[in-house]
This record gives structure tokens, sequence and C-alpha cells, in this order.
């Protein structure tokens, strides 16, 4: 009984369903000439590897001062009078 419910709501509904496809969407399958501008190249290939590094960089800096103890430089020199 349940399911025969469900297939008549399923059969209700398929007007709203077909509703919801696009029409004015173009329907082509070619490509995208993503290489038409300069301007796609710098926005969506080399910012992204500009933060990327930068992000690698940042992160190994940190873990590099986290890994050293922080030291008075005078204790290395051993100038410590007081």
């Amino acid at each position: 009984m349940r399911q025969i419910v469900a297939f008549f709501f399923m059969l209700m509904n398929l007007p709203v369903l077909f509703a919801q496809r696009p029409t004015h969407v173009p329907g082509g399958s070619e490509p995208v000439d993503f290489f038409e501008s300069p301007a796609n190249i710098v926005v969506y290939i080399i910012i992204p590897v500009i933060v990327v590094v930068l992000y690698i960089v940042w992160r190994k800096k940190i873990q590099k001062e986290r890994q050293s103890p922080t030291t008075n430089p005078k204790e290395k020199t051993g100038d410590n009078k007081q």
C-alpha cells in the first residue's frame, strides 16, 4: 500500500519536476575557450598557485618557530650580567 501511495505522489509531482528544467540555457557540448583572454589564466591559474605557495611557506615558518625554543639573545653569547 505504501508503494502505491508513493507512486501516485510521484505521478502528481511529475509536472512540477519538469517545470524545474531550465529552458534558456544553451545545450551545446563544445568546450569552453578558456585561453581566450590572459585574464582567465591570471585569475584561475596564477593567483591560486601563488596563494597555495604562500600558504605552504607560511605554515613552514610557523612550524619552524614552534620547534625552535625561544631563547634570549643574551643567553646565547654569555653576556648574562646582573
